[in-house]
């Protein structure tokens, strides 16, 4: 909850907001479609649905979230060495 405070001071309210959503598990429904998809290993279709979604999320926070997304999953990747 502290970083959730600091982080008040530091951008936007709007971006406030959905850091702290997300710090607590919740987040826009397109944002989970396309978690889900890539962790079940489905269809690149199915997962590329979830992506045109997310990308409707504002301006560009859309794409910030799908590429926070990925950076956060290839770190925990990394850090398992590669293993599933």
């Amino acid at each position: 909850m502290e970083l959730i405070d600091w982080a008040r001071t530091q951008t936007h309210p709007i971006s406030h907001a959905v850091l702290s959503d997300l710090a607590l598990g919740h987040g826009p429904e397109p944002l989970h479609e396309v978690v889900t998809s890539l962790l079940n290993g489905q269809n690149l279709d199915h997962t590329m649905a979830g992506v045109t979604r997310l990308m409707e999320v504002g301006d560009t926070s859309g794409w910030d979230l799908l590429a926070g997304m990925l950076t956060g999953m290839l770190l925990i990747e990394n850090l398992n060495g590669g293993r599933h």
